[in-house]
């Protein structure tokens, strides 16, 4: 499964806008999921890929690539 095919099946999963791209809404739905809370709005998103890397136990870098 290619990275686009694997990213539109999660934003269809989690309901936000569906277009291969891996931006800011995704990753508040995949906070949202992972974490159980919204992430502030003044935070980045570096910070809200790092949060979801820790709960996860992965490398925390704050990239979000295939490990993520």
């Amino acid at each position: 499964m290619s990275l686009d095919t694997t990213i539109r099946a999660v934003q269809k999963k989690l309901g936000v806008p569906i277009d291969g791209q891996p931006g800011p809404k995704i990753w508040g739905a995949i906070h949202m999921t992972v974490i159980g809370k919204r992430s502030a709005a003044d935070v980045g998103l570096d910070t809200i890929i790092r949060a979801v890397q820790k709960k996860l136990g992965g490398f925390v870098d704050g990239s979000p690539g295939p490990e993520t």
